[in-house]
């Protein structure tokens, strides 16, 4: 389902294509829980481009890991442009925004189809980042957990794609040693991996932290 956010109507000349994968619910910062779209962008997209280019400005500084989903996003948007040979099919960028089109969380994920050691079908979430006043350590965000659902959307795409494993580089060993899914791959590299085997398993880990908070509530 393509999608146009609110804060476009008023300018014809505006045509996003991001894609509305679908409908999540998140935890509220006051105990209620709401609704988010889970949504793909395109980097083929001049006006997709622009609103990925603008969080830069609206972020600051603090969102560090941005600057790099930003520059991967525009670097493929140019190469289609310029018919230069490029993997295209191979980077994905995910997020959590509300009906207005606002973004609330980024990834930017890549697939290998196949690895070199084990013939196995691999994604990786190369970054994630959510919008700074929504960090955990801030005392002004709206919502909880929001990497992790947003996380949980990505583990929805790669187990509909058959993705034997995803990857990460871990930046928070608390948060991911916590929920106890993503293993760590060695004692002196923070990589870890979710097995194909535990896509259900984690999937319905988030989903039942939303609900069991909306109960409670």
């Amino acid at each position: 389902m393509l999608i146009t956010p609110l804060s476009s109507l008023n300018n014809s000349n505006i045509n996003f294509t991001k894609n509305l994968l679908k409908t999540v619910s998140v935890r509220k910062a006051n105990g209620k829980t709401t609704e988010l779209n889970f949504t793909e962008y395109d980097f083929k997209n001049k006006s997709d481009l622009k609103q990925i280019k603008n969080l830069e400005k609206q972020w600051g500084q603090s969102a560090k890991y941005l600057g790099a989903i930003t520059g991967s996003f525009e670097d493929l948007h140019t190469d289609y442009l310029n018919n230069i040979p490029n993997d295209y099919e191979n980077h994905h960028f995910y997020a959590l925004e509300n009906k207005a089109g606002v973004i609330f969380s980024i990834a930017e994920t890549s697939n290998n189809e196949y690895s070199y050691d084990d013939d196995t079908k691999n994604l990786t979430i190369e970054y994630i980042q959510t919008k700074p006043s929504e960090m955990h350590s801030s005392s002004k965000k709206k919502y909880k957990g929001l990497g992790e659902v947003l996380v949980s959307g990505i583990v929805e795409e790669a187990k509909k794609q058959e993705y034997s494993n995803i990857k990460l580089t871990s930046t928070n060993e608390g948060f991911w040693k916590k929920n106890g899914f993503f293993k760590r791959n060695n004692a002196t590299i923070n990589e870890r991996t979710l097995e194909g085997a535990d896509y259900a398993s984690y999937i319905d880990y988030v989903k039942n932290k939303t609900i069991q908070l909306d109960v409670i509530a």
